[in-house]
């Protein structure tokens, strides 16, 4: 166990703001990010924002299979956000795409301007490798920039955000820098986040987050299937109590789940852990008493959450215990591991030690995750913002 401290330095920020007030004078789209609404494998949903003054109605999404030939064109919505700073948002919904296919594109109109040209490769419907990485607690700082450039150089299929996003806290331009910051990574790669406790803005509720981001089902609660892997994204800032319409939701998501003999994998990311010896938040038993059952029953392999600024892997867990105690080998464990991963870049926490622990830092980090199907094999790496690595484990099937 390593405990680390670094002081966060905040003097890009400037500079961030001075490019963003610059790029506000035109109407060229900014802030592209990509989600999923339906069916990983066969739609993508361009989300992106244009300055109010020179704003039209006719924003869309051309695309195609080769770079610069776009043989397709969609439209969607575009809306103004409270407390919105920088104009529109506007949502384009791809469908009927080819599944684990690459496709390129720009979004925007010709009046107002074009994007540059991005891409992202849809879902595979057969089993094939799959790669992603996991971040939580991020903000606006070097650190998080850090984490954002090593995790575009894993080139991965998707990127799971386990809440406290931006810390924006009610205040637009913190959003919009936010969104500036990611857009290198999110305009490429589906962007998939949970709600945190900083979602939550004075006055505002939600209302930033969830105008600014195209999710599935409520956009609070969801699931998709990437492969052979189920994606379940919980909300603790919403009631999950016994008897509440997401805890009926997540019995019903994962029942169906574990009837489907073609997912392997079942992994789940919210904000509060149920799971931390850290000084500050530490656990939280009443996730812990509600929730953990449902991922237990259901043989849930991995949950990610964030809210402790610190990094920490249990070992396997059924009914708050500890059922395989190897520092980082699991063959077939009849329990679910349950990792913080905090370090996205907001200032970090003292961690403690509890008997669950595997392994815990104070530590700037975001994850890597390989499912290898050739052997069933689940491969966790913890990674600093330096590049280093941190802790890794493996799990057999």
């Amino acid at each position: 166990m390593k405990q680390r401290y670094k002081k966060t330095t905040y003097g890009f920020i400037f500079v961030l703001c001075l490019l963003f007030a610059s790029a506000c004078q035109d109407s060229i789209p900014r802030q592209i990010h990509l989600s999923i609404q339906e069916d990983a494998a066969t739609s993508v949903t361009v989300t992106w924002v244009t300055s109010a003054q020179k704003d039209t109605e006719t924003h869309s999404v051309m695309y195609g299979r080769s770079p610069g030939e776009y043989t397709n064109v969609a439209t969607g919505i575009s809306k103004e956000l409270p407390n919105k700073l920088f104009g529109y948002v506007h949502e384009v919904k791809l469908t009927e795409l080819e599944p684990n296919k690459t496709y390129y594109y720009v979004c925007g109109d010709e009046i107002g301007g074009l994007s540059e040209e991005q891409s992202f490769t849809t879902a595979p419907k057969k089993v094939q490798d799959i790669s992603f990485v996991v971040i939580a607690d991020m903000a606006i700082t070097l650190e998080a920039l850090k984490n954002l450039n090593l995790m575009i150089s894993e080139a991965p299929s998707f990127v799971l955000h386990a809440g406290d996003l931006s810390y924006a806290n009610g205040n637009s331009l913190g959003w919009d820098i936010w969104f500036e910051l990611i857009a290198p990574l999110a305009a490429n790669v589906i962007y998939m986040p949970s709600i945190g406790n900083h979602e939550d803005e004075d006055k505002l509720g939600f209302s930033s987050y969830l105008g600014r981001f195209a999710l599935p089902h409520n956009e609070r609660w969801y699931s998709y299937n990437w492969g052979n892997v189920h994606i379940v994204s919980l909300d603790t800032e919403s009631s999950f109590l016994r008897g509440s319409d997401q805890l009926e939701w997540l019995e019903d998501d994962l029942s169906q789940t574990r009837a489907d003999t073609d997912i392997e994998w079942i992994i789940v990311f919210f904000h509060v852990p149920p799971y931390s010896s850290s000084l500050a938040h530490g656990s939280n038993p009443v996730v812990r008493e509600i929730i953990c059952p449902v991922l237990e029953a259901y043989e849930v392999d991995v949950v990610f959450n964030g809210h402790d600024h610190t990094y920490e892997r249990s070992f396997p867990i059924y009914e708050e215990q500890v059922i395989d105690d190897h520092p980082n080998e699991y063959h077939n464990p009849a329990g679910t591991i349950y990792v913080v991963t905090g370090g996205g870049g907001k200032s970090l926490y003292d961690i403690g030690n509890d008997y669950w622990t595997a392994y815990t830092e104070s530590i700037y980090q975001y994850i890597k995750v390989d499912i290898l199907q050739e052997n069933k094999t689940l491969y966790l790496q913890s990674i600093s913002s330096n590049g280093d690595l941190i802790d890794e484990c493996w799990i057999y099937k």
